[in-house]
């Protein structure tokens, strides 16, 4: 049998023979979690991302804030946060109230 003429029949011996002796190799198995690790993993790097380091800066009226655009340089610029606590930036149609944010 020349391999162009294999056909359906290479097909068949690929997908039964081939394919599950590659599956099984060792070093290949995949741990597979069921929905509540997922979620339970998922809840971790959330919990991890939502706490706020103790010494993140709190920021407040009166700081300059440094607001970059990428890619985009003549949009970027230092803003002063007023007392109440808003920064207004161009093509943003209203004030930010940033005072408090970390």
């Amino acid at each position: 049998m020349q391999p162009a003429r294999l056909g359906a029949w290479g097909l068949c011996l690929v997908s039964t023979v081939l394919l599950p002796a590659l599956v099984a190799l060792p070093g290949s198995a995949q741990t597979v979690e069921t929905s509540q690790q997922t979620n339970d993993r998922i809840r971790s790097f959330s919990a991890a991302a939502n706490t706020a380091a103790p010494h993140d800066y709190v920021i407040g009226s009166g700081d300059l804030v440094s607001v970059q655009v990428f890619d985009v340089p003549e949009l970027s610029r230092e803003l002063r946060v007023s007392q109440t606590g808003t920064i207004c930036f161009p093509l943003v149609p209203a004030w930010l109230h940033i005072s408090g944010l970390t």
